[in-house]
């Protein structure tokens, strides 16, 4: 249960201002077409498999940083891009899948992070394993039901070896009692924001792809089917649900 000063606390701080910058992200109709095509999911995996691992290994290399390497002990419950990895290839079915020039961008300011102010990764662990450990039951569920799977192959992303919450709660009682100066501090909350702005990149250049439109098309066909009662529980329940909690859960 949250502490009664829980809005005291540096992680609500970090969530509150990036509030806007989190419900302007990630549009409905984008998660409800990648849940529900496989080649689409695959592209969608693999854009941001290089972010997870360069976090990964960032954290094996700042070991004695003094805040990254208060975050190392937590890397084996956080690590996801193994589990990335082999969604990826459960999904690609032989098809050879590249990352656009955006990924590449994407790790490239990461990299410019960790060699010139590390403390600014103390966002990116924040919101990109919160966001993870919040939804990631609800796409698991959700990618379990529309690809039909029988296993946890093709949701290795969302397998997690402990209680979410738990994990949650740990991550945020880490970078609550980092000692931080104001200034470092700000610069937490300034790249929160960059945070959002390049995942809608990555997510833009996948609405520009021909998988999208692939899946668009299918979902037209789709709907007009009886069977369409999917897609519509999808859409009306579970990205809501999914997007409420993503932010709610923070907390």
């Amino acid at each position: 249960m949250a502490p009664a000063d829980a809005t005291s606390l540096r992680t609500h701080r970090m969530r509150e201002r990036s509030k806007a910058d989190h419900d302007h992200s990630t549009g409905q109709l984008k998660l409800s077409l990648i849940l529900t095509s496989k080649t689409l999911y695959a592209e969608t995996l693999n854009l941001f498999l290089p972010i997870y691992k360069f976090l990964e290994e960032a954290l094996e290399r700042q070991q004695k940083h003094p805040q990254l390497g208060q975050l190392y002990p937590l890397l084996p419950q956080l690590a996801r891009a193994p589990g990335f990895r082999n969604d990826v290839d459960f999904y690609r079915e032989n098809r050879t899948l590249t990352t656009p020039p955006e990924v590449d961008d994407y790790v490239a300011y990461l990299k410019q992070l960790e060699k010139e102010n590390p403390v600014a990764l103390v966002a990116w662990y924040y919101h990109m394993y919160m966001a993870i450990f919040a939804g990631g039951f609800i796409i698991k569920k959700c990618v379990t039901k529309t690809m039909k799977l029988s296993s946890d192959e093709g949701i290795q992303a969302f397998v997690f070896q402990d209680n979410p919450k738990i994990i949650r709660d740990e991550l945020k009682d880490v970078i609550n009692s980092m000692v931080l100066m104001e200034d470092q501090e700000e610069v937490l909350y300034e790249e929160g924001s960059i945070v959002f702005a390049r995942n809608d990149e990555l997510m833009a250049n996948l609405r520009g792809g021909v998988a999208f439109k692939q899946a668009e098309a299918d979902c037209c066909r789709y709907i007009v089917k009886v069977t369409a009662g999917v897609m519509v529980v999808i859409a009306a329940v579970c990205i809501p649900l999914l997007q409420s909690k993503l932010w709610l859960e923070q907390e």
